[in-house]
């Protein structure tokens, strides 16, 4: 059985981005130049000579087939996202929506830290969906006190209801916590009309229903996006139909 997925590889001829789902049995602690050799091999890239890496922990349910479980665990799955910079100019594969990986890292240890975001994915059929839910996510950016009002003005679709909740979960969010990470968000390279909005987490934040993340796939939907990959696979095919 594979142990990763890979997907939205990204990049140019000596940096390359991607991500790697976890499957269940294994996790990434620093990564091995092994590993990541695989990864890249996997990916289809030819022999490449790795220079350095990074990789971050996050969680995401965008490929996850428990999104109704109530073991947190197994709707977010662990996901890590993956910087690889190379020492020479790589020709870049064609791109895959996901590629199964066996690689493995041999410094992770059997512990489970929890991710530092949760991992949102938009996909949005139209520029004017999407050039809303860029302006709702902008509006995040604004003071709480504030930012009910900033997103009835940015995304007048959105019900009234659904801006306070949002706006009450930002608040919590930052708490008494001066130097919280803010909500950012990327177009992303790997797919047309996709964002990739990252929400800072801890344990407690999954543990208590990561309610934040799921208010904001509820606002994508609302303008018209998807968040799930089954979702977005389903529209693209019909449409092609």
């Amino acid at each position: 059985m594979e142990n990763f997925t890979l997907w939205n590889l990204t990049g140019d001829a000596r940096r390359i981005r991607f991500f790697a789902s976890s499957l269940g049995l294994q996790q990434i602690n620093r990564g091995t130049r092994e590993m990541l050799v695989e990864m890249m091999h996997d990916l289809g890239f030819k022999p490449v000579d790795i220079d350095d890496w990074a990789v971050s922990h996050l969680a995401t349910d965008y490929l996850s087939d428990n999104r109704d479980s109530e073991d947190w665990e197994d709707r977010w799955m662990g996901t890590w996202s993956v910087e690889v910079h190379l020492k020479d100019a790589a020709a870049q594969p064609e791109r895959r929506r996901r590629t199964p990986t066996l690689a493995s890292d041999e410094t992770w240890e059997g512990k489970e830290p929890a991710p530092s975001a949760a991992l949102v994915v938009a996909d949005f059929k139209d520029d004017d969906s999407l050039k809303q839910m860029k302006a709702a996510l902008d509006a995040l950016g604004h003071s709480p006190a504030g930012l009910e009002g900033a997103l009835a003005k940015a995304a007048p679709k959105v019900p009234s209801q659904l801006a306070k909740r949002i706006s009450d979960e930002v608040k919590a969010l930052h708490a008494g916590k001066k130097d919280a990470p803010p909500i950012s968000f990327e177009s992303s390279q790997a797919a047309e009309r996709q964002l990739l909005i990252r929400i800072p987490a801890t344990k407690s934040f999954f543990e208590h229903g990561a309610k934040l993340a799921l208010l904001i796939e509820e606002l994508a939907k609302k303008l018209g996006g998807s968040t799930y990959w089954r979702d977005t696979s389903a529209a693209r095919s019909k449409k092609r139909d």
